[in-house]
Formats: structure tokens, C-alpha cells, sequence
């Protein structure tokens, strides 16, 4: 039986290239296996025939990003890290980047036509269409949502994070960044090289002024981003 396994199921990834997903089953986690696949039908229920499309949205400090990236990986969707794409333009040292790295500083959004025209161009490109894609930290005003519905940007679920203000405040103020990788890191997960260690910093946009402007901006948009995905909202608290 392996050896005619072996023999057809190349046919079979080929055939189903855009559809199939794979887990290895260890005999010691065959329940995790069967949650996962449950799971995953979870997601595609409301779109069998394409890949998921998620986003995840939430106060400042509730998760949004690490939730993302941990879906991306157990379901090998795209990761499209609305902070990596604007960071990766402030790389740049263009006009757009230099903008981009006032609206972090101050705590304000960046302007949506520009967020919206970086975002466009990664969502089009192809890995999103064959995999599926989630999204963390977009859309966050009324008009992003509105121009996401304009390109035809449909989610097939959007996650809310719950948290609290002050659960947001104090989360925050326990991050670091590396300032040359861009990692994010804590006080519980503090990487092994001393080096790394010596050089972790404090963003901007995690002092306690900021965090409490932007939680007041979230705050204010809440109410409309339940309005417009009601039908496809699943909230979670952090």
C-alpha cells in the first residue's frame, strides 16, 4: 500500500495544487491533527473553492500580529504584516518613507491613499491568490474599508481582539525592537545573544502617550468595522 501511496500521490498534489494542504501525522498527536483539519475547514467554509482570506484587527498590544503569523504558519497562508510593509518603505529613505515614519512616531495613521496603494500591490500578487492570504492591522478608518471594497478585497473572516486599554498600555511598554532586524520582543522571550540583548530598544510608538492616542483612534473606529463585517466577524478576547 506505501509503495502505490508513493506512486500516485504526486498525481494527486499536482492535480490539486491550489486546493490540497498536508499534515504529518505522528501517532502521539493524532487529536491535534484531527483539530487542525477541522479547523481549517472552519475557515474555507463560507468559500470552499477559494483560499482563505482573513484579517485580523484589534486595539493597539492585543496580539494582531502574532496571531497572524502563527495562522500563517500553521495554515500556510501569505502573512501580510501591514507594520513589515511600511517599515520595509521607511527602508527606503523615500518621501513616502520619511511621511510614514512621522505617522508612527506621532502616533497618528498613515494617509490612506498611501497605505492603500502598498497593501494593493502585495495582495495582488500571486502567492495570495493560490495560498490565500491573512492580514493583521488593516483596514483602520472607514475609507480604507471602503477602498478595499473598491479593488474587490473581500475577507472571508475578520477577527477583533479584545483587550483593555491599560492591558494595551502595559503590554506595550514591556516591548523591545531589535532596530536592525525589526523584530519584536518581551521581557519572557528575550533572545540568547547578549549582543542582540545589548541593542533592544524602545519604538516610539510603544511609549504610553502614543499607545493611548492610537487606542482613542481604535476606539473611535471599533463601532463602524463591527458594522461593516458583521456578518463575517468573530471576536476574540486577548
Amino acid at each position: 500500500m506505501i509503495s502505490e501511496y508513493k506512486m500516485n500521490i504526486k498525481g494527486v498534489r499536482e492535480s490539486y495544487h491550489n486546493f490540497i494542504f498536508e499534515i504529518d501525522v505522528d501517532p502521539q498527536q493524532i487529536f491535534d491533527s484531527v483539530a487542525s483539519i477541522k479547523r481549517l475547514i472552519q475557515i474555507k467554509i463560507n468559500s470552499p473553492k477559494r483560499p482563505p482570506r482573513l484579517i485580523i484587527l484589534g486595539p493597539p498590544g492585543s496580539g494582531w500580529a502574532t496571531q497572524a503569523w502563527a495562522l500563517s504558519k500553521r495554515y500556510g497562508l501569505v502573512h501580510i504584516s501591514t507594520m513589515n510593509l511600511l517599515w520595509n518603505e521607511i527602508s527606503k529613505k523615500t518621501d513616502n518613507g520619511n511621511l510614514i515614519q512621522d505617522c508612527i512616531h506621532k502616533g497618528e495613521l498613515v494617509p490612506d491613499d498611501l497605505i492603500m496603494s502598498i497593501i494593493e500591490n502585495r495582495i495582488k500578487q500571486t502567492d495570495c491568490w493560490v495560498n490565500g492570504w491573512v492580514m493583521d492591522g488593516f483596514p483602520k478608518t472607514q475609507q480604507q474599508v471602503k477602498l478595499l471594497k473598491s479593488i474587490k478585497i473581500k475577507p472571508s473572516k475578520v477577527v477583533l481582539l479584545e483587550c483593555g486599554e491599560e492591558v494595551s498600555v502595559w503590554r506595550l511598554q514591556e516591548r523591545k525592537i531589535d532596530p536592525i532586524t525589526g523584530i519584536y520582543y518581551n521581557n519572557d522571550n528575550l533572545p540568547q545573544d547578549p549582543e542582540i540583548v545589548a541593542r533592544l530598544d524602545t519604538h516610539d510608538e510603544d511609549k504610553e502617550e502614543v499607545v493611548r492616542k492610537r487606542w482613542r483612534v481604535w476606539d473611535d473606529f471599533i463601532g463602524w468595522i463591527e458594522e461593516a463585517y458583521k456578518n463575517m466577524l468573530y471576536v476574540v478576547k486577548t
